[in-house]
């Protein structure tokens, strides 16, 4: 222990017992508090300076950084399958919309009718997978 740590550690260390005895309303003694200051200067030194303690709060700041950067990331990648999801969605719709317009314009230009049922049926097939990836949209997944 250099000089001056060990001078800090020994201040540090009369504040606390000077505190500590007044606290408990022991009187001061002169021969008493210098052996206590001396092993609590020690400890609390040594507490100080010791390579786990401060090594291992940083090294949990770190593990609590890099989970957050993860988390931040899966959260990145939820919210652009979220849009993409919303892009099909959006483009179904239209799709969906337009063949029935082709359908009525094929039907009012060739005069005649002409048997659109499988057509109509496969059209009307669009809704509930549009209605499934509705329901991908509006309920995203829990991590």
């Amino acid at each position: 222990m250099s000089g001056t740590d060990r001078q800090f550690a020994l201040h540090q260390a009369v504040t606390y017992c000077t505190a500590a005895s007044a606290a408990a309303g022991f009187p001061p003694d002169p021969q008493h508090p210098a052996v206590l200051v001396t092993l609590v200067a020690d400890v609390f030194y040594e507490w100080l300076t010791a390579p786990g303690s401060v090594a291992g709060i940083q090294q949990s700041l770190n593990q609590l950084n890099t989970k957050a950067d993860q988390i931040m990331a899966v959260q990145d990648d939820v919210n652009a399958a979220v849009a993409a999801i919303s892009a099909v969605v959006t483009d179904l719709t239209a799709a969906a919309a337009n063949i029935q317009a082709e359908i009525a314009t094929l039907v009012a230009e060739i005069g005649t009718p002409v048997d659109t049922t499988a057509l109509n049926a496969a059209v009307e097939a669009l809704g509930p997978v549009q209605a499934a990836v509705d329901a991908l949209e509006s309920a995203p997944p829990s991590v």
